[in-house]
């Protein structure tokens, strides 16, 4: 009657991990010595080469299966870690999204609204010079200088008043601003992508943006888009991409970096 024979499995700490495996280190060096050659010459060479290939692998072996259960209870505790690290940050991760998302589409809106500003003031400085300009080359012409003051009038305006929008953008510390946002691309419908596939075979839309592939859409035979590729598009031409059956998608995120 076999009898089976518990084997204790090394327990080893962050401190002296190291020291696992010293007694095959002399071994090592001994199969390293035994192929230090550049070419095998013979068939003495031949045999050594390969009898210390195969004790390379046998070694390799004896270590992995020494090691594994230390590997698989270490990967058992970081598993755990992980889960649990995540199932606590998901509620802090879903508020900082929604909070990204929100904070970038205000940002944006206030930048938009300091744009209309500033052209507003531009124009009303182009208003307000053109009256006075009129107003002098008037009073030019009742002091005779007539060719002064159409001199005036034909002369390039020269807008050297600086333009101040009145609306502040809103400033946070550690919340990065969101920029022009990033654009995206989807086909959302069947008929969506049969325009676009027609576009692609009609020469309208480079054809990479199909891959080369046969799948199905509801049952439907097609070739699959290449999201990669229209969202690559999509950043690039923003806006102005106009591909049949393709819509953009405009999002804005901001970031928060605390101390």
């Amino acid at each position: 009657m076999e009898t089976e024979i518990d084997i204790a499995t090394p327990v080893f700490e962050s401190d002296n991990l190291e020291s696992f495996g010293e007694e095959y280190q002399d071994k090592a060096l001994v199969l390293q010595k035994a192929v230090a050659i550049e070419k095998i010459e013979n068939e003495g060479q031949f045999q050594q080469v390969c009898t210390a290939g195969l004790e390379a692998a046998a070694n390799i072996k004896s270590l992995e299966a020494y090691i594994a259960p230390i590997k698989e209870r270490a990967y058992a505790r970081w598993k755990k870690i992980t889960t649990v690290l995540s199932e606590k940050t998901a509620p802090f991760l879903a508020v900082k999204e929604k909070s990204g998302q929100l904070v970038g589409v205000y940002q944006y809106e206030i930048k938009q609204q300091r744009l209309r500003e500033e052209n507003e003031e531009r124009l009303r400085q182009a208003v307000e010079d053109e009256k006075n300009r009129a107003a002098q080359a008037e009073q030019l012409a009742k002091e005779g200088r007539i060719e002064d003051g159409v001199a005036l009038l034909e002369s390039p305006v020269v807008n050297v008043a600086p333009v101040m929008a009145k609306t502040q953008m809103p400033k946070a510390q550690g919340v990065t601003d969101s920029g022009e946002g990033v654009f995206s691309a989807s086909v959302e419908t069947f008929e969506d992508f049969m325009a676009l596939v027609k576009a692609v075979s009609e020469g309208k839309v480079p054809p990479m943006a199909l891959r080369p592939t046969c799948a199905s859409w509801e049952g439907v035979p097609k070739c699959p888009l290449d999201a990669s590729f229209l969202d690559k598009q999509a950043k690039a031409m923003g806006q102005l991409l106009a591909y049949p059956g393709v819509k953009t998608k405009r999002k804005f995120k901001s970031s928060f970096r605390p101390k």
